[in-house]
């Protein structure tokens, strides 16, 4: 009877910590969703279904092939906090690649990063630069025909601080 009572102490215990790790797993998932706008994910995927349907085989690949690419970076970052300033520009320009392929090339974007700071080693919140820029992309410069430009801008201000600039020419909302 106690070995009975200890394995069902024991299962009972089991279940609480797959509870909990379901629960863990549940808040990873939705905090990955935050993270990755369904809108940009049904444009891309539109965007390809497009290029497939005009037969333009090449580009609907190369378009593919960034978005898979840019996916596993974010799910690659989805587990830490903090990435570093190199990781955050790679992150980036794949996205920005992408929208400038939807954009039918009619993006210009630069990304600049000072001296002051070390691309390899500083850290900066995982997906915070992001949504900043996706969001100049959507008010700003989506409904400008031509010369479209952004540029981001991460320097140090003070010795632990430091500031990324995005800005854009587009029509200002």
């Amino acid at each position: 009877q106690k070995k009975a009572e200890i394995t069902l102490v024991e299962l009972e215990e089991t279940q609480k910590r797959l509870t909990l790790e379901k629960q863990y797993r549940d808040t990873e998932l939705k905090a990955l969703k935050a993270q990755m706008n369904p809108h940009f994910i049904f444009n891309a995927l539109n965007s390809i279904q497009e290029y497939i349907l005009l037969n333009q085989k090449d580009l609907a690949s190369d378009y593919l092939g960034k978005f898979a690419d840019l996916i596993r970076t974010y799910l690659n970052h989805s587990d830490a906090g903090f990435i570093t300033v190199a990781e955050e520009i790679e992150s980036l320009s794949l996205y920005l690649e992408l929208e400038k392929l939807r954009f039918e090339d009619k993006l210009d974007y630069t990304i600049s990063v000072s001296d002051e700071i070390n691309k390899g080693v500083d850290a900066i919140p995982t997906m915070f630069v992001q949504p900043y820029v996706e969001n100049a992309l959507k008010h700003g410069l989506l409904h400008k025909k031509e010369d479209r430009k952004l540029t981001i801008d991460f320097s140090l201000i003070d010795t632990n601080v430091m500031e990324c600039t995005i800005t854009d020419n587009g029509i200002g909302r």
